[in-house]
């Protein structure tokens, strides 16, 4: 027992920052299940507290009452509320993302910006538990932690910094000579993602084992609470554990010329504009910088492509709660807790199993395999939205959800086709773009989901998941694009790299003794 307890010990010690991925999205994985139950039953207990004898369990059985009166007031209030919370996560975060890769580039390193955006999302929880307490708290104080998660960087600075350290050592890797490290850029990074949505399922599944106790509405304060203590134990590991990685100077080296030139140091609040001011140009630089060949294009396409399957994901993950309450299907909050748990299981088996499987297929060059990925897990993105447009069953809605095997494959690809993009110095703000467009999502689908659900569905309960399909689809013709646009570059690279050993090769035997 003791040989088995140390081995996996030191099999522990080789992670260092997935830990805190795991506790991190164990917690989001908690929160994402929790949150959609939570504001229809408090919303229904602030609306019929006085009319109701047992609000709590009228509240509890309210989503069995389709097409009632009290069911759309409390749905109505749910939507509007969910899009403000996406806007509050939202809009901080681009302005300050920019910063905080620029800084993560630069001095700050990786984990200072990762222990300030931990610290953020703890006090969103915090405000977030004290609204499960008692009702007569007002929600608007889960606005006010979002509000204040999302200037410390929230979810994605830690993202962001998670991934851009595991890029980082791989780039350490490769400097250090281990190729077989070096080369597994890709898979670290699949690895990583899995370990996401791995942390997703747990939390799911923890959410729904407390949902089965004889009080159910009891369980959303258990749950954020268990939510509070993952943060607390992510940010103590990142303090003890996480390996940072060293920053260069935090000053332009333009900056520095000049400073030295002049022979004068500006005024205190001009130093700080202007460190904001090149912050912000070092990661627009990052976007638009000339690069080898059609790289520039490449980095640019991709990342809109990016944004419309954030969107469409966000249209599907935002619906799917008052789908699935309202008939024909009518599930309990228990059994969509197992169908998220599902859904995450089936993207995380995905992301370790499905890169071994296509490991294999080697019919494209290394830089196209991504972007082959990318193109097969659209694929399967559309014919899960499309199974999910005509689900009335529920076997139909865990079958469309199992596409998600080779769907969710597009996020590790997408990330490792983006980071082979760009000098390893460039990560951490590469992944901070990344990041603004993961948070501009929820700008722009939040308005477009809210004008499709009152539209659609009364009509079609599953028109969304359609135009999910389409944007899919655009997606698709995209990305088809860059790949012939990878492998046309990839076989002049070939020639012209064969020209040269040639061109060698002739130089070599001339001056060669006779």
């Amino acid at each position: 027992m003791i040989p088995i307890i140390s081995g996996f010990l030191s099999y522990i010690k080789r992670f260092n920052v997935e830990p805190v991925l795991l506790l991190f999205t164990i917690q989001a994985g908690i929160v994402q299940t929790t949150m959609g139950p939570f504001l229809y039953w408090r919303r229904c207990v602030e609306l019929f507290n006085t009319e109701v004898p047992d609000v709590n369990q009228f509240c509890h059985e309210l989503a069995m009452h389709n097409g009632t009166n009290s069911q759309e007031q409390v749905e109505s209030f749910v939507v509007t509320f969910s899009n403000v919370l996406m806007l509050c996560a939202a809009i901080p975060a681009l302005i300050v993302s920019p910063l905080y890769g620029a800084w993560s580039d630069g001095s700050g390193g990786r984990k200072a910006p990762l222990l300030i955006a931990l610290t953020g999302v703890a006090i969103y929880i915090f405000t977030f538990v004290l609204c499960t307490f008692r009702y007569e708290i007002p929600m608007y104080y889960i606005l006010i932690g979002t509000t204040i998660s999302s200037l410390s960087g929230g979810s994605m600075v830690v993202t962001a910094s998670c991934f851009s350290i595991i890029t980082d050592e791989a780039h350490e890797a490769k400097k250090a000579g281990e190729t077989g490290d070096a080369k597994q850029m890709g898979a670290r990074i699949g690895i990583a993602s899995a370990v996401f949505f791995v942390g997703t399922v747990l939390g799911s599944l923890l959410t729904t084992v407390l949902k089965l106790t004889p009080m159910p509405y009891k369980s959303y304060t258990f749950s954020i609470l268990m939510a509070e203590f993952m943060l607390v134990l992510a940010f103590l590991f990142t303090m003890m554990r996480v390996k940072d990685v060293d920053g260069g100077d935090d000053t332009p080296a333009s900056a520095q010329a000049e400073l030295q030139s002049s022979g004068s140091t500006p005024h205190p609040s001009r130093n700080i504009l202007r460190l904001i001011g090149d912050k912000f140009a070092e990661a627009g630089t990052v976007m638009f910088k000339r690069r080898i060949g059609y790289r520039r294009l490449f980095l640019l396409l991709g990342l809109v492509l990016y944004l419309l399957l954030l969107t469409a994901l966000g249209l599907i993950t935002g619906v799917i709660l008052m789908f699935v309450k309202r008939k024909p299907l009518d599930w309990s909050d228990s059994r969509f807790g197992l169908f998220m748990a599902y859904a995450n299981a089936v993207g995380a088996a995905g992301m370790v199993l499905a890169p071994k499987l296509l490991s294999k297929v080697k019919i494209f060059g290394d830089g196209a395999n991504e972007t082959f990925v990318i193109i097969l897990g659209l694929i399967f993105c559309i014919v899960e939205a499309a199974i999910l447009s005509i689900s009335d069953q529920t076997w139909m809605v865990f079958f469309g959800s199992g596409f998600g095997f080779f769907g969710r494959l597009v996020y590790p690809a997408f990330r490792t086709f983006f980071a082979k993009l760009v000098q390893p110095e460039e990560t951490g703000r590469l992944f901070s773009a990344v990041s603004i467009v993961e948070n501009i999502t929820p700008v722009i689908g939040a308005p477009l989901f809210s004008f499709l659900f009152a539209l659609t569905f009364e009509i079609w309960t599953g028109a969304i998941f359609a135009f999910a399909a389409c944007i899919y689809t655009i997606a698709l013709v995209g990305m088809f694009f860059i790949h012939v646009g990878v492998l046309k570059t990839e076989g002049e690279t070939s020639q012209s790299s064969l020209m040269t050993a040639e061109v060698q090769s002739d130089i070599t035997s001339t001056n060669a003794p006779i």
